[in-house]
């Protein structure tokens, strides 16, 4: 008999527009984004970090550690890792029912001291996890939100919208 799987800890890895596209004019120049390396390879740049290789982000396939994934653009990693329908299909062949959803990209963002970019980051990764990947199958990939909590009645706020966006939990 085959057993359903379900993860209740599983990582998106935002693709590079996912803070551009998302995010309000006034922090477009700071937020996360990929840079192109010499050796065809990409890093993501992160205020406050040194730079990450995206291989490093998303290895699942590859050793860890593997050189190749030194070398990586995100759009070689595991298509999964950002893609909703390839992530549908990674949980099929894995017999994996559903997943809870969390952020890779994002979590650097929590460091900031800097409230009012950790807000607008946080609110550009909800806005792309919403409309671009949990909603292809709401049932099976259930959405994380993030708040800044900047203050106790930003964050109800914050956890009553993203509620009323369908997300599964904060």
């Amino acid at each position: 008999d085959a057993i359903a799987l379900f993860s209740a800890d599983s990582h998106v890895v935002e693709p590079g527009h996912c803070f551009t596209a998302y995010v309000e004019a006034k922090y477009k120049s700071r937020v996360p984004h990929y840079r192109q390396q010499d050796d065809g390879g990409e890093v993501l740049v992160v205020e406050d970090f040194p730079p990450l290789k995206a291989g490093a982000l998303a290895p699942s396939g590859h050793r860890l550690g593997s050189p190749e994934l030194a070398t990586m653009t995100l759009e070689q990693v595991n298509r999964g890792a950002y893609d909703p329908r390839q992530r549908l299909l990674d949980q099929d062949r894995d017999g994996v029912i559903g997943e809870a959803i969390y952020p890779t990209v994002a979590m650097y963002v929590c460091a900031s001291e800097d409230a009012g970019y950790r807000h607008a980051c946080m609110w550009a990764y909800n806005r792309w996890l919403h409309d671009e990947f949990f909603t292809h199958a709401p049932d099976r990939l259930i959405g994380l939100g993030m708040t800044a909590v900047r203050s106790v009645e930003e964050a109800l706020a914050d956890v009553r919208k993203l509620k009323d966006m369908g997300f599964g939990g904060v």
